[in-house]
């Protein structure tokens, strides 16, 4: 269920501007895609802790696992999903940790994808057997459109700041 995917067209457009500054277009914004991915990863989980984990779990009738707030994870659209379930169930936190590790090239658009992908994610989301949806990734689109104009703007300012004067 990838809710939110950022990206980021025209690198062919911006890469003589990246280049004078000593950097190609496709490093520069590839980062601040994967950090806004990150950064929306982050405010899902906000997001899903505010709307399924804030109610006592007497309350809903429901056991408290965290599962689904583990599985919740920027991730490149061609990665394999098959065992984030199992993975986030044993324990295992599917965070990623860098930009690098979430964004890949398609075409003339660097892309990620954020959102949870074990196969209950969309029936909390939408409300499917249980008494009200918790839309808890739609929350998060409107924070992380404007989290991919921040953070590509971040590293476009911070690679023109560090950038040999005169190039």
């Amino acid at each position: 269920m990838p809710v939110f995917r950022a990206e980021w067209s025209g690198l062919k457009e911006s890469l003589d501007f990246f280049t004078r500054l000593g950097a190609t277009a496709e490093q520069v914004v590839a980062k601040g895609v994967g950090r806004a991915a990150i950064r929306t990863q982050e405010a899902m989980r906000v997001h899903l802790e505010s709307m399924v984990y804030a109610q006592s779990p007497a309350a809903s009738g429901y056991i408290r696992t965290y599962t689904l707030m583990r599985s919740v994870h920027a991730a490149k659209p061609s990665a394999d999903h098959s065992a984030d379930e199992g993975r986030a169930s044993g324990g295992a936190d599917l965070s990623a940790m860098t930009p690098e590790e979430v964004v890949e090239k398609s075409g003339n658009t660097l892309v990620s994808e954020v959102g949870s992908w074990i196969g209950y994610a969309g029936y909390v989301h939408e409300g499917i057997h249980q008494p009200q949806p918790r839309p808890f990734a739609e929350a998060s689109v409107a924070e992380a459109e404007i989290a991919l104009d921040e953070e590509i703007i971040t590293v476009i300012l911070a690679e023109f700041a560090t950038a040999p004067r005169g190039a």
